[in-house]
């Protein structure tokens, strides 16, 4: 039976407790808000299925070597709707044109990150952007399953642990796998969703307003300048990667799962189909190319994804890229764990959130900003 003895051996994908066929296997939430394998051994029947597909545990991984890489950019108008180049609406476009099914991340009505299920645009949209947090996994295995059982054209989109999770069930299952296509993107690491709650809180407090939809990657100031939008009832706050707190938390390091700061998926050959990210290093390598809308960075990893991408004739918005002329530094290595990373759990644990964010979010430097836009409101209006 699979047992987590280092944490930083799980990325907590669930396939373990997926396959189990006693369902002896729970997901239970740990101190730092993320999902680990527990056992109840009573019912366990030692099949030793939960380390068969756990990917990381019986290094099951398949990786290829990427066979090409563009740059590509969708309408102006799904541009400003995605976080880069709209690659993620193209092809699942195609596939919605084609009877298929697309899973993705998406928010629920209280903005936990969820994987769903679509068949529509309307639903397919919910998944389009990113969602800098871990989410959650539970019942998508068996209903890829039964979609592929079906003969319905699957569209699998997450970090590339997930993907390997996903294609690792299915392996072990024995399902046909000729309509899945999977698609990974460009990973830093998957942070707490404790933690985002906790922020979502802080905000709701700050402003004592209700949420009402968040943006990561609002281009207001350009796809170079994102910012995190987060729209209130009677509110609206947008900041940028160095002045929002949330986002000073997720690149100090200090909220990722352990997993992610010894990564196997940090590299160049990867376990998907397809893989996407932000094309970092246009604005040097083809400036004729950037005009600060967003691009996609797509890498084709397989046969299967080469000859998709023929048929939806991408190379139309697309031009070909040099993957060196990329500036995504997790294609070489993972996250670096952050040596302020036990002292901020401890202090989560003793001082509570809102000490926490104040403190590693650099959150003074954001009221400051606050602050001085009300004086100057106030003396414009000669108050």
């Amino acid at each position: 039976m699979i047992s987590v003895i280092d944490k930083s051996n799980c990325t907590g994908c669930g396939a373990c407790s997926n396959i189990c066929p006693q369902n002896c296997i729970q997901l239970r939430i740990d101190n730092e808000g993320f999902k680990y394998p527990i056992i109840n051994q009573k019912m366990c029947i030692n099949c030793n299925l939960c380390e068969k597909v756990c990917h990381e545990v019986s290094n099951s991984n398949i990786f290829n070597n990427f066979l090409m890489t563009y740059a590509y950019s969708n309408t102006d108008e799904i541009r400003m709707n995605s976080t880069s180049g709209g690659f993620f609406t193209k092809i699942s476009d195609f596939i919605i044109q084609n009877n298929g099914v697309i899973y993705g991340a998406a928010y629920d009505e209280t903005f936990n990150v969820i994987h769903t299920r679509a068949t529509t645009v309307k639903i397919r949209n919910k998944q389009r952007g990113s969602k800098y947090v871990q989410s959650n996994m539970d019942n998508i295995f068996i209903s890829i399953e039964n979609d592929l059982k079906n003969n319905k054209i699957v569209l699998f989109t997450g970090n590339p642990c997930q993907v390997s999770a996903v294609l690792s069930y299915l392996r072990l299952k024995r399902i046909d796998c000729k309509l899945l296509i999977t698609c990974d993107f460009i990973c830093h690491g998957i942070t707490s969703p404790i933690i985002w709650k906790d922020y979502l809180s802080f905000i709701e407090k700050k402003y004592n307003d209700k949420i009402l939809s968040i943006n990561f990657r609002n281009k207001d100031k350009g796809w170079h300048t994102p910012q995190l939008e987060i729209v209130m009832k009677e509110h609206i706050q947008k900041l940028t990667e160095k002045k929002d707190p949330y986002y000073n938390l997720f690149y100090s390091n200090c909220i990722l799962r352990p997993s992610c700061h010894k990564c196997n998926y940090s590299k160049k050959e990867r376990v998907s189909d397809f893989t996407m990210a932000d094309c970092w290093g246009i604005e040097k390598s083809h400036p004729e190319f950037d005009d600060n809308m967003g691009l996609s960075f797509i890498m084709i990893n397989t046969p299967k994804a080469k000859k998709l991408f023929n048929i939806m004739k991408m190379d139309k918005d697309s031009i070909d890229i040099d993957i060196n002329d990329i500036n995504q530094p997790h294609l070489n290595h993972a996250a670096r764990e952050s040596k302020k990373r036990d002292k901020f759990w401890e202090e989560y644990k003793n001082k509570g959130s809102v000490y926490v964010i104040k403190k590693y979010g650099n959150y003074t430097i954001s009221r400051k900003i606050i602050k001085k836009s009300k004086k100057i409101i106030c003396k414009i209006i000669g108050r």
